[in-house]
């Protein structure tokens, strides 16, 4: 990101990420998680690991495999074919 850049945009990107972040705590409130403030910490800090890696490594890096395993983490059969 060019210097100067983030100071136009930080308080529409500071927006829109609280609204994800609030979104997945709901999620985890109501799924019984029994911290949805961490368990979305934890999500969204591994999804960032996940893509970095996949930044670094595009073509050996197994984000298919990644993507089943945060879904088989995260969503009951029955969500998954809702």
């Amino acid at each position: 990101m060019q210097p100067g850049v983030l100071p136009l945009y930080q308080q529409e990107l500071d927006e829109i990420v609280s609204l994800k972040f609030d979104v997945l705590i709901e999620y985890f409130d109501k799924s019984g998680a029994a911290d949805p403030d961490m368990e979305t910490e934890f999500l969204t800090s591994m999804l960032d690991g996940i893509a970095m890696n996949f930044v670094l490594e595009p073509e050996g890096y197994p984000i298919d495999a990644m993507q089943q395993k945060v879904l088989n983490m995260y969503i009951t059969k029955a969500e998954f074919e809702e």
